[in-house]
């Protein structure tokens, strides 16, 4: 049996959502529509009985009552309506929308006017070249990304029979080599004071993302055990959905006593610092390095986790305290490691 769904969105009610299972055995859940949870349940056993009915013809029923919108007819009027769906699957749905249409901007302007029934893979090939010869190809696989979600999520609701992406070659990964030597990020450290001081410090001694950095608290900290716990990244969870407790080293902690000691009370972020002064550290990093930089707070995360693996730290602490959700990702720094491999090979006794 299926139930009707309340849904919330920050504290508001949306809207009253289904949750059924198909005539295939499939659970799916949309919106009702109604206003009301009565007439949400009536359209529930509406769409129930239409599957109950398919089942025993094996034939697909179609309700207008079920499907009031017409389905897409151009690419740029499917992504629409993907971003319009709920998205339960991601931490911040607003925010999810508002990055993906962002994204998909670029390619929208080559293919959101081409028909659906007309598309294909090779449409899609000749707009990622195009792509290509302007944007790196970590860019090139982010617009794609939220195109092939569209045409995913389309299949699913059986707007179309397959995606057109399937099989489709993406750009090489390339991984971020940017980092500062053990001089550089003690000379940024040694030009900056405050919160910012204290911003760049918690991402080159503990190898916090940039959303974690402006997301942490007081609460966050106990400054008598040594420890930060990472919970958020700016209002919402981290990147992986997991808290971690992370060790201060004496440095971290010395200076986070005496940045506590500045703050006025009833203060609660550590690092109160807008969009502007976050920018900041682009022109920073290059009046101490001579460099430019393409992601100048990730160089910082970059910095410590090289720094710490040259310093004979072990690739699986490594992912502990960076918050991998695998492996996989902390082996970006295996290059760097032969020296505390060759140092662990020395304890070898035969």
């Amino acid at each position: 049996m299926g139930e009707v769904v309340r849904m919330m969105k920050r504290g508001k009610f949306v809207g009253f959502y289904l949750r059924y299972y198909d005539a295939e055995g499939r659970r799916r859940m949309r919106a009702s529509g109604e206003t009301t949870h009565a007439a949400a349940l009536l359209r529930l056993r509406e769409i129930e009985g239409a599957e109950a009915t398919t089942r025993r013809s094996g034939k697909a029923a179609v309700l207008k009552a079920v499907q009031p919108k017409a389905a897409p007819r151009t690419v740029a009027a499917l992504c629409e309506a993907y971003l319009a769906d709920s998205h339960l699957h991601v931490k911040d749905a607003a925010q999810y929308r508002k990055k993906s249409a962002y994204s998909l901007k670029p390619l929208l302007a080559l293919l959101g006017h081409l028909q659906l029934t007309t598309l294909h893979r090779r449409d899609i090939e000749k707009a990622r070249d195009v792509l290509s010869r302007r944007l790196k190809p970590n860019s090139v696989r982010a617009v794609l990304r939220p195109l092939s979600a569209a045409f995913s999520w389309a299949v699913r609701e059986e707007l179309i029979a397959a995606s057109p992406m399937a099989k489709l070659r993406q750009p090489r990964r390339t991984a971020s080599t940017q980092r500062l030597s053990e001089e550089e990020a003690t000379a940024l450290l040694a030009q900056t004071h405050g919160a910012l001081h204290i911003a760049i410090a918690l991402g080159l001694r503990l190898g916090l993302r940039r959303g974690e950095i402006f997301g942490l608290r007081w609460q966050d900290v106990d400054l008598r055990r040594a420890r930060v716990t990472v919970s958020r990244s700016y209002q919402s969870s981290t990147k992986n959905g997991k808290p971690r407790t992370l060790p201060l080293s004496p440095t971290m902690l010395t200076a986070l006593n005496a940045w506590r000691a500045q703050q006025p009370l009833g203060c609660v972020q550590i690092c109160p610092m807008g969009p502007a002064a976050q920018r900041t550290l682009t022109t920073l990093l290059h009046e101490v390095t001579g460099r430019l930089f393409d992601r100048p707070w990730h160089t910082l995360r970059h910095t410590f986790a090289s720094l710490f693996i040259e310093s004979g730290g072990s690739i699986l602490s490594l992912k502990d305290l960076l918050g991998h959700s695998s492996l996989e990702m902390s082996l970006l720094y295996s290059h760097i490691a032969p020296a505390a491999m060759a140092a662990d090979m020395a304890k070898l006794k035969i």
